[in-house]
């Protein structure tokens, strides 16, 4: 059980997994600060994401963005500040759109609501989606294939929640790995396929679906590979409509993916949901948020030393 105690051990992480995907790719990736309270680089998510190129992050800071936003043939990472703090509304089309974004791109740490779509991955595009809370929309996440490619998103660690139609819907060619997720009270399926094309398919495991109207899965359910640790529980949210993070006593607590790589910042087992996982650390704080980054020298040979000069706000 994870307990208040955590939250500085939290903050700390957060700023070791800024510097790490910083770090990326020789030292080269570069950190473009959104803040729409002007401290930042830019004031919108899109205004980032255009000047950014493959292996750069987009830190978002705090704050509720209004627009839809749409990332195309770019491999970055789109980093919030945590789902509680970080929000994407979409009053119309899709919310956040991935289009032949090819792999390594990713999104992390953000509440998305409205919209046709939470996430639309078009074409080749196989972003990773971690700790990210989405409800309220058509769909939640979509996928659909084309001339470009067939989108192979991950989905980690997330809360899709109140969509109207279907949590999850894949078609067109596709294909989706959920693990360590909450999918509860959707109007359709948790998760709906249509094998239109070919190569439609779903893994799931160590999942928590709940109240979705028609079920589970729908559509084609024999293209959906049914694995280990999935469950059907009342996550017991500290409230439904406001917080979404776990209770005291809920079944979805130490109950997602074992193994080193899916842990909880402070070394337990994964908790299913926005608030688990590697990247937990990211949510459920203000702060510390990276506003000046220096590594000296930019390129060092291994075994050489480099210096590391970092300032952040807490918001």
């Amino acid at each position: 059980m994870k307990s208040q105690s955590i939250y500085c051990k939290h903050c700390q992480v957060m700023l070791t997994a800024i510097l790490v995907i910083a770090f990326t790719s020789v030292l080269s990736a570069r950190v473009i600060k959104v803040d729409q309270a002007g401290s930042g680089d830019y004031l919108t998510i899109q205004e980032g994401v255009n000047v950014a190129k493959d292996g750069d992050v987009v830190l978002v800071f705090p704050g509720m963005y209004r627009e839809s936003v749409l990332v195309k043939e770019k491999k970055i990472t789109l980093m919030g500040s945590g789902a509680e703090a970080t929000a994407i509304y979409a009053a119309g089309g899709d919310a956040v759109t991935f289009q032949s974004a090819g792999q390594n791109a990713a999104i992390i740490g953000f509440s998305i609501t409205g919209g046709k779509a939470g996430i639309y991955c078009l074409g080749d595009a196989d972003p990773g989606i971690s700790n990210c809370i989405i409800s309220g929309g058509t769909n939640g996440v979509i996928t659909r294939g084309g001339e470009g490619g067939y989108p192979v998103p991950s989905i980690s660690n997330c809360v899709i929640v109140g969509c109207g139609t279907d949590g999850i819907d894949i078609r067109y060619g596709g294909s989706i790995s959920i693990t360590n997720s909450i999918i509860i009270g959707n109007g359709r399926y948790a998760v709906y396929v249509e094998a239109v094309y070919y190569g439609e398919s779903v893994s799931s495991s160590y999942n928590n679906f709940w109240k979705n109207a028609g079920g589970n899965y729908g559509g084609q359910t024999e293209l959906i590979v049914i694995g280990t640790g999935n469950m059907e529980n009342d996550p017991l949210f500290v409230d439904p409509s406001t917080d979404l993070h776990l209770q005291k006593g809920s079944p979805c607590i130490d109950a997602g993916k074992p193994g080193f790589a899916s842990l909880d910042p402070d070394g337990t087992r994964n908790d299913m949901g926005a608030y688990g996982g590697p990247y937990a650390s990211m949510t459920g704080i203000l702060g510390p948020i990276v506003t000046e980054l220096e590594v000296t020298p930019s390129i060092v040979n291994q075994g050489k030393q480099i210096t590391i000069r970092a300032k952040g706000t807490i918001r």
